[in-house]
């Protein structure tokens, strides 16, 4: 965690950093959206290559709402493979934008600390997911369930919390075919919601699977990064 008060930048840390240390920050929050994420980047002139930042602004796919289904698009419009259903681009990006202005609205509530109006919008969200056809649904719902995981949490609804968690970490998987590094953090507040919920039974599982992705990413586990995710789960 950091935060900057005039000009001084202070950085809190979960284990002890000597004098003189090179200290490596994020600068955008996990559970922005794209669009928050988009701007900050382009505001402080950096790039990123995960495929949270690197969504295109067109649809890759679209589901039906109805029978839950992929739909196949042609010359502006969308057809359901499998309950013939029939909508137009309009349509969907109407219902899209929606999405991400909701979402951004949330995220807004959660970081001003308003979890109780930021949990009412997401159920609004829920709502939504289910009765409008939506474009790239993986990645709405993962930002989604993710964002439903943390307010869950903030308000103390334990089994919704842990619900979302699951859900968000297997969307992003899903998203992401697993290559992502995104999906580590998820993973580990997966796990810190099952210890603090009492739930410890998959905490070693889930665990194991975040730091092998971890080592995968970044290469072994002398960073800062990795001793954080050790000091969260109180290893």
């Amino acid at each position: 965690h950091w935060y900057i008060v005039g000009t001084v930048m202070f950085v809190r840390t979960v284990v002890g950093v000597p004098a003189g240390t090179e200290l490596t920050i994020p600068y955008i929050d996990f559970w922005n959206s794209r669009e928050e994420r988009s701007r900050l980047l382009a505001e402080r002139d950096m790039r990123c290559a995960c495929s949270r930042c690197q969504a295109s602004d067109t649809f890759d796919n679209v589901r039906c709402h109805q029978c839950g289904n992929e739909m196949r698009g042609s010359e502006g419009a969308w057809y359901c493979n499998t309950c013939d259903r029939t909508t137009t681009n309009a349509q969907v990006e109407r219902a899209s934008a929606e999405l991400r202005e909701q979402l951004q609205t949330a995220d807004d509530l959660g970081r001003s600390g308003d979890s109780h109006s930021a949990y009412e919008i997401l159920q609004e969200v829920e709502r939504a997911l289910q009765h409008e056809d939506v474009g790239n649904p993986l990645a709405f719902q993962s930002h989604y369930f993710l964002r439903m995981a943390h307010v869950s949490a903030e308000v103390k609804d334990k089994p919704r919390a842990l619900q979302y968690m699951k859900m968000g970490v297997a969307c992003l998987m899903e998203h992401s075919q697993g290559r992502v590094a995104g999906v580590v953090p998820a993973l580990v507040r997966l796990a810190s919601l099952c210890a603090r919920f009492g739930q410890v039974g998959p905490v070693p599982q889930v665990t194991k699977q975040a730091m092998g992705l971890h080592k995968t990413f970044f290469g072994g586990g002398q960073s800062l990064f990795y001793e954080r995710f050790r000091a969260e789960l109180g290893l």
